[in-house]
């Protein structure tokens, strides 16, 4: 099994990067593949057994809907969750675990993603993804 790892830090508590990350408002300044890529929808039921939706949105194309289901849901240090990709009805990912963790590190928070790259997928493709994704996190975070 091949896993992309990105990671990041933040100048805020783990608590306060948990928090941001599984606020509706909040993912939806961030969690997108592509900066120029609008996120249109979010949901979130932040628990174990929870689920998650958002809806991100490449110029001139169907809407990308990541969907995921919370198996650990641990505030304020890690999150684990089955997730997919889909465009329209066809699946562009997964299923595939993901995990999230939040360290306290340096005065901050080392947020870490190990997101399941599977057969036949882009791993340097996801490790963009997710980069962006984090670095709006980041920029959320810091503003």
């Amino acid at each position: 099994m091949t896993v992309a790892t990105i990671v990041r830090h933040v100048p805020v508590t783990p608590e306060k990067a948990f928090a941001a990350w599984t606020d509706p408002e909040t993912m939806g300044s961030f969690w997108t593949a592509n900066p120029d890529w609008p996120v249109v929808e979010v949901s979130i039921d932040p628990r174990p057994g929870g689920a998650f939706r958002v809806s991100f949105q490449p110029p001139g194309q169907t809407p990308l809907v990541e969907e995921g289901t919370f198996d650990v849901f641990d505030p304020p240090h890690r999150i684990e969750y089955l997730e997919h990709v889909r465009s329209g009805q066809q699946t562009v990912h997964g299923p595939a675990p993901t995990t999230v963790t939040f360290k306290a590190l340096g005065g901050g928070t080392e947020v870490r993603v190990d997101s399941t790259v599977l057969p036949g997928e882009d791993k340097a493709g996801r490790e963009r993804g997710w980069g962006n994704s984090l670095d709006l996190f980041v920029a959320v975070l810091v503003s």
